[in-house]
């Protein structure tokens, strides 16, 4: 895959296991049925629309979403699978296509306004999820609405491995979390499949940035 920041250009290789990627974003509906409540100063509420404005903790900690939804949900999952939130990795090769690739530039067509809420046509909030075009996947708004948290620490562009061997991760620490897709309020440029992600706070909240979810 290619991956893409400001003017830096890198080609990483590697391979994947098996996962299963949910076809839209967390939705402030699903939040709250797993979680009770939802979170405030987003730029919508309503149940169809991105959940967003949390943190990471709020998504990984004990008690927290993914360790509700599982357990919620283990006698339904099949043995020795969870959810969890996608590696960068796993996050642009869903968003390139996979197997099913097309080589476009955003996630399922090269304009972008077919597929992404986006700061030319977002009116600076969300929208609806699957309200534009799905990509070669079927999956939805990996290009722009919100920001999405991956499971990986933020590492430069020129300090990812450029063969990432299997199952590639990130850094072992750091200090701000990747966050891929872009935004209704970003530029064009960011909501590429190829661009490396976004530094997101791990600790802050932020009404641009929400998640998707993963299972493996």
């Amino acid at each position: 895959m290619e991956y893409i920041y400001d003017d830096q250009e890198m080609t990483v290789t590697g391979t994947l296991s098996d996962f299963y990627i949910c076809p839209v974003e967390v939705t402030n509906k699903l939040w709250y049925d797993v979680m009770g409540w939802k979170p405030e100063g987003q730029s919508n509420n309503g149940d169809s629309y991105p959940v967003s404005n949390l943190n990471y903790y709020d998504i990984v900690k004990e008690g927290g979403f993914l360790d509700r939804l599982n357990t919620m949900c283990a006698d339904q999952l099949p043995a020795g699978m969870h959810f969890a939130l996608a590696t960068e990795a796993e996050w642009h090769y869903a968003a390139n296509g996979g197997r099913k690739s097309q080589g476009y530039t955003y996630a399922g067509s090269n304009t972008i306004s077919d597929v992404a809420w986006y700061t030319d046509n977002a009116g600076q909030a969300s929208h609806f999820v699957a309200s534009k075009q799905p990509n070669e996947l079927g999956i939805y708004d990996l290009s722009g609405n919100v920001w999405e948290y991956c499971n990986d620490w933020y590492a430069e562009l020129a300090d990812l491995p450029a063969e990432q061997g299997l199952d590639y991760t990130g850094p072992e620490s750091g200090e701000v979390i990747v966050g891929c897709g872009g935004c209704y309020d970003s530029e064009s440029y960011t909501c590429t499949s190829a661009y490396h992600g976004r530094e997101i706070e791990h600790n802050g909240r932020n009404a641009t940035v929400g998640f998707r979810i993963v299972l493996r």
